[in-house]
């Protein structure tokens, strides 16, 4: 691949839609954490390198047949999947939510890892040092006839995310009060962005919260927001970071 799209990946970091203003806000919060070891300041850190590889990732689809040109369609399709990779791994990073949420400004001694080596990987097919896999043929197999069975319609038990759709409103709401301290901003929807993960007996869906300062039609929309389900006693909490209030 030519030289130059080297550079044309990480200039993303301030021109991609929707992920450019948390970007913005995450990297102001990782300035005044400088030299802070802290819990929060440690998740901030590994937030904003998740925000980053996600708007590197967008730009590279809107670049497809650039990239295409220069590195073929596999070392393109590598790409995506080392972002992909690099994603998952920066969220295993992230300290657990009672930490987060309840140890924020306590040290954080485990050593945070983000992802130099998926990086190195990614500037291999950059530098055009990727190596195309040999295509592995594969048997036909002839499926089976289907097989008729009666269905009988039964009423299914709420999911997970049912229980925490039905609860979010006043878990945000709750949660908007007490970081703004009173009723300064309003609850106004979410929207789910991806399935959740585990943390031991929690489990916590991203989601982008959308709220209003109360009295007036301003809104924000705000990521990197997260609502955690514990299974262990049906308990649904919200958690707002602090970007969503830093001014655009």
């Amino acid at each position: 691949m030519k030289k130059h799209l080297i550079i044309a990946l990480p200039t993303v970091l301030l021109f991609s839609g929707c992920n450019e203003v948390n970007f913005t806000k995450l990297n102001y919060q990782a300035q005044l954490c400088t030299a802070d070891n802290s819990i929060s300041c440690n998740d901030v850190r590994i937030k904003k390198a998740i925000v980053a590889t996600k708007m590197a990732r967008e730009q590279l689809e809107e670049n497809k047949d650039k990239v295409v040109r220069e590195a073929g369609e596999n070392g393109y399709q590598q790409l995506l999947m080392l972002m992909d990779k690099k994603i998952a791994f920066l969220k295993d990073q992230r300290p657990n939510l009672y930490l987060r949420w309840f140890e924020r400004d306590t040290p954080y001694y485990k050593e945070v890892d983000l992802g130099e080596s998926i990086d190195m990987e990614i500037e291999n097919i950059i530098n055009g040092n990727h190596k195309n896999p040999e295509p592995v043929q594969q048997p036909i197999v002839q499926a089976p006839p289907p097989v008729q069975q009666e269905v009988v319609e039964q009423e299914q038990p709420d999911t997970m995310k049912d229980i925490v759709s039905r609860q979010a409103p006043r878990a945000f709401q709750q949660e908007l009060n007490k970081v703004a301290g009173g009723s300064t901003y309003q609850y106004d929807s979410i929207k789910f962005r991806g399935e959740p993960w585990q943390e031991n007996n929690t489990f916590s869906y991203p989601v982008t919260l959308r709220f209003r300062i109360n009295g007036t039609d301003v809104y924000y929309n705000c990521e990197s927001t997260e609502i955690g389900y514990d299974q262990s006693n049906g308990t649904v909490e919200a958690y707002i970071p602090d970007a969503c209030f830093i001014p655009n």
